[in-house]
């Protein structure tokens, strides 16, 4: 399968108004960040194209995102797998949604169930079967017309296409969804201009007769496709007799299955006749793989007054040899012989603007109708292309003095432009001990594959001992050093957010003892702790001098990081939004991660070949190299002293005050007087190009 890096969603403002702040992208992370959810072409689950796997969110200063890798599939296996996957996934779903409410609801409504009624979650758990709605809801059933709407004015609308009646919910008929199907969100914004139009029109619309589910389960989805709202003025368009096409582009009909919208008016008897309908090459699979439902309106306007007195909408359904017979004419020549159900009716005097922001919504997804009506845009576009902007003088300047090392160092972000943060969850990590180290490197040799930890993590170990504090290190893992000023801390494992706050304090007292130095220093932080049947990875990257204020925000917020509570990663995202200037992207996302969710500084090792690089044989690690003239800016680098190699690799140190082996003597280098590490051996093991030698 192809693997595509992501960005799902953010904290900043939808083009529809609505704003999901990180605690709400962190509640939403914790629900699939194990099982993923379908990618889906048109926000149709009938149509998968690929998996999503949600890995994290990503916090800088003045965005919050929820990142991921998306697979797609290339091959029919693939795409089989992927299909297998959704239907998993649908029933994931209901055991975990449904199943602990299903038997309250079945209370709810014992003396109307045959045991023939099936579970599904359709915005809150629900049973469905035929014409349970009817018999559970008979005095809302027995105000239908002969085409089986029911008077809106007489429910309670909450969302989603979801009326609820007491402690039950009742649904908007399944044609109002996507390819007719009850696994897909509702139209909402039809089903909120049907409501405003009530306030001075008749309005009715179609229910479904089968489904009925529990209000206290009921929780609204949220789509962020954003969909052409447009903005419309009173002038009715010209009503020209005839037949007006307008086809689809290519995007649309990949997209939304459209292939051409008909426009047709006519006049007959004083009045005149406005219908509408799209065309669409794809079954609609919601009613089975050879049904084609297709969007109509109608309605009538007084000749004489101009008065829009009728409107209806509805969905034509077609076989499929209906449908090939219906594509060779327009729908002045149509038959009249699909099956037709009536959604919507609207009878009284209807506002120009309403009539046609109501014809959009119902044609959701449809771009030609609006393009029909001369709608205007609500709302910007989003630019395809994200454009970043530095000036001098301002707080990111030093992204531009270090502008000139060439693209062999880690790109990271720099002092003043804050810290940059992740969390993710991971399984729970079996452990008796109350605080863990676990590596998450590892340096592979021939034979071996060895877990690696750099070596600055012996001075938490210290302080955490010092303090009384217990921590326990992996089996079999080992020390390395590299010989520059970036750290790639390990992950630290805890039990509960109560014991990590000790370690978080002893982060700060080596950051404090650094920052006392005037150290150049960019470290990466990885803290983890139990919550529920899951663990929550926080992971920090940034300057010591920035890293230094965000490990008391992250201290303080351990009191409120009870299970389910995500409270805090707001209270994060607030801290950088309001201390630092607004720093999107720099550096981009995709440099810091990893496959895990947590960040990572990267550093690039040297191309011993390219470069002829030679170590010298006595011992001091000197070494030479030859540049291609090609590379003049590196040489350049090299030459002015902003460019360096470090080396990496084993080493044993000895402490100058007791004498013991450095790595596990109580003496620190950085809190005792007199106090140096004296390294005895070293064994370099592969050499990184740097900016920040120490």
């Amino acid at each position: 399968m192809e693997k595509l890096f992501c960005v799902y969603t953010s904290d900043a403002m939808a083009l529809d108004g609505t704003i999901s702040p990180a605690s709400t992208l962190a509640c939403a992370l914790e629900r699939i960040w194990d099982s993923g959810v379908p990618s889906c072409i048109g926000h149709d689950l009938h149509r998968p194209f690929g998996w999503s796997r949600p890995l994290g969110l990503y916090f800088e200063p003045g965005l919050t995102r929820l990142f991921g890798i998306t697979y797609v599939a290339e091959t029919q296996s693939e795409s089989k797998w992927i299909s297998n996957e959704v239907y998993n996934s649908i029933n994931l779903r209901i055991q975990r949604d449904c199943y602990p409410h299903v038997d309250e609801l079945r209370r709810q409504i014992a003396d109307r169930l045959t045991g023939e009624e099936k579970i599904l979650e359709c915005s809150g758990t629900a049973l469905i079967r035929s014409n349970l709605a009817v018999e559970v809801f008979p005095r809302i059933f027995a105000q239908k017309d002969n085409d089986g709407l029911i008077p809106l004015a007489s429910l309670e609308y909450v969302g989603d296409g979801v009326f609820r009646i007491g402690e039950l919910l009742l649904y908007a008929h399944p044609y109002f969804r996507r390819s007719l199907s009850r696994l897909n969100n509702a139209n909402d914004e039809l089903l909120k201009s049907l409501l405003k139009a009530q306030e001075t029109v008749a309005v009715k619309i179609a229910l479904d007769t089968d489904m009925v589910g529990l209000a206290s389960t009921f929780i609204p989805k949220l789509e962020h496709e954003y969909w052409w709202g447009p903005m419309f003025d009173d002038e009715l368009i010209s009503m020209v007799p005839g037949v007006t096409r307008h086809c689809a582009n290519e995007r649309d009909k990949l997209f939304h299955a459209i292939n051409w919208t008909d426009f047709f008016w006519y006049s007959r008897d004083g009045e005149h006749t406005f219908e509408a309908e799209e065309l669409r090459d794809i079954p609609s699979f919601g009613y089975g793989d050879d049904l084609y439902g297709c969007r109509y309106v109608h309605s009538i306007i007084d000749e004489a007054s101009g008065i829009v007195k009728h409107f209806d909408g509805a969905v034509k359904e077609y076989t499929e040899e209906q449908m090939i017979m219906r594509l060779d004419v327009d729908l002045s020549r149509a038959e009249r012989d699909a099956k037709y159900t009536k959604l919507w009716r609207l009878d009284g005097h209807i506002s120009v603007p309403l009539w046609k922001e109501i014809i959009t919504h119902h044609f959701r997804d449809n771009h030609l109708v609006g393009e029909y009506l001369g709608g205007r845009e609500n709302n910007p576009r989003v630019a395809s292309t994200l454009v970043l902007e530095r000036t001098e003088g301002d707080n990111t300047v030093g992204q531009l003095v270090r502008s000139s090392v060439p693209d062999v160092v880690p790109r990271v972000p720099f002092e003043g432009t804050g810290p940059r943060i992740a969390v993710s969850f991971r399984p729970v990590h079996e452990t008796p001990h109350l605080r863990t180290i676990i590596p998450l490197e590892t340096w592979n040799t021939e034979n071996s594959s060895i877990e690696i930890i750099e070596s600055d993590t012996v001075e938490i170990i210290k302080i955490l001992k010092r303090g009384n504090s217990s921590i326990e290190l992996s089996p079999g893992s080992k020390f390395y050093i590299v010989e520059d000023l970036y750290t790639n801390f390990p992950l630290i494992y805890h039990k509960d957010p109560n014991t990590m706050k000790t370690t978080i304090l002893a982060f700060q007292e080596l950051v404090s003892i650094w920052n006392e130095s005037a150290d150049d220093r960019v470290i990466n932080i990885n803290l983890s702790f139990e919550s529920g049947a899951h663990a929550v990875c926080i992971s920090l990257l940034g300057h010591i001098r920035d890293l230094q204020p965000i490990l008391e925000v992250l201290f303080n917020a351990c009191d409120s990081m009870a299970e389910g509570d995500y409270s805090w990663c707001t209270r994060i995202a607030d801290f950088l939004d309001q201390s630092y200037p607004e720093s999107v992207d720099i550096p981009h996302l995709q440099d810091l991660w990893t496959s895990n969710g947590r960040l990572c500084i990267k550093r690039k090792l040297v191309d011993y070949t390219r470069y002829n690089f030679e170590l010298a044989t006595d011992g001091s690690m000197k070494y030479k190299m030859e540049i291609p003239k090609s590379e003049e800016s590196l040489g350049r680098a090299i030459t002015s002293g902003s460019l360096r190699v470090c080396w990496a690799g084993w080493y044993t140190s000895k402490c100058s005050k007791c004498g013991g082996e450095y790595s596990y003597c109580g003496c620190s280098k950085y809190f005792d007087d007199n106090t140096h590490e004296v390294m005895t051996t070293m064994h370099p093991v592969g050499f990184f190009w740097t900016d920040r030698l120490a």
